[in-house]
């Protein structure tokens, strides 16, 4: 994944975490992603395991295609099901 889209990814669940009032380490218990590895994701140009980043759109209370493309993506996501 390109680091644009990397940044847009973290900016998203950065945004979510804000609205919903969520500490990294409250997401990373609830996505049960080891609180250090999701700090590395959040903080670094690394990219998230497929299972992780469903786990991390679960806990935030969305679905993956907006954390990967913001209102856009979750409106073809529900098109496609």
């Amino acid at each position: 994944m390109n680091t644009a889209a990397t940044f847009a990814i973290r900016a998203r669940i950065m945004h979510r975490m804000g609205e919903r009032g969520i500490s990294v380490s409250s997401l990373a218990g609830q996505a049960s992603v080891p609180r250090a590895r999701l700090v590395r994701r959040l903080n670094a140009p690394e990219t998230f395991y497929l299972d992780e980043f469903e786990r991390v759109a679960d806990a935030l209370d969305v679905p993956p295609g907006w954390l990967l493309c913001g209102d856009a993506g979750a409106e073809r996501l529900k098109a496609w099901r």
